[in-house]
């Protein structure tokens, strides 16, 4: 088992701030942004998102997303993660996000579970700044530290089966009330 700061072992980035990115250049279509509006519990919610056009993705680069990114919403819900799958790959990175990208891609998986664990979330939700509503900051998050197994890629791909198998459940049940 090795012990890692997230900001050595990832790139920690903040979604774009209101300069570079206007409420006015979104869209009714395009590439879809992901707000924290859209982090779960794990999943990405699709009810409401926002899009922008492929002139603001061209324009700010770096805030789009890959597979194995995990976004952070930078206040309010900020126990809740969720990890980028291939299916949001490409899309917009939101302005009140916080990305982290891991520089092993292969650890990302391991990692967003990792974030899930209990005392973890109470760490986060205890050194996060806001009196009426709490906020985490990219220096918050790079503190953070992880412990990474030599089977990572084991107990990843574990958590995923089980994931899986609770969407299959969550789709039966929702089959059999409609």
């Amino acid at each position: 088992m090795s012990r890692y700061k997230l900001g050595d072992i990832s790139e920690i980035q903040s979604g774009p701030f209101g300069t570079q990115l206007h409420k006015d250049e979104y869209v009714s279509e395009g590439i879809p942004m992901l707000n924290s509006k859209n982090i779960g519990n794990g999943v990405i919610v699709e009810d409401s998102l926002d899009f922008v056009p492929e002139s603001v993705c061209a324009r700010l680069p770096r805030y789009i997303l890959k597979e194995g990114d995990i976004l952070f919403g930078r206040a309010g819900t900020i126990e809740r993660h969720t990890y980028v799958d291939s299916k949001y790959d490409g899309c917009f990175q939101g302005t009140n996000c916080i990305r982290i990208r891991c520089k092993n891609k292969q650890k990302s998986l391991y990692i967003s579970y990792y974030l899930w664990l209990s005392e973890l979330k109470v760490k986060i939700e205890n050194v996060a700044g806001g009196s009426i509503q709490s906020y985490i900051t990219t220096d918050l998050l790079k503190d953070i530290e992880i412990e990474i197994p030599d089977d990572y890629e084991k107990q990843a791909n574990f958590f995923l089966l089980i994931d899986e198998k609770i969407r299959n459940n969550n789709q039966i049940n929702d089959n059999l009330a409609a």
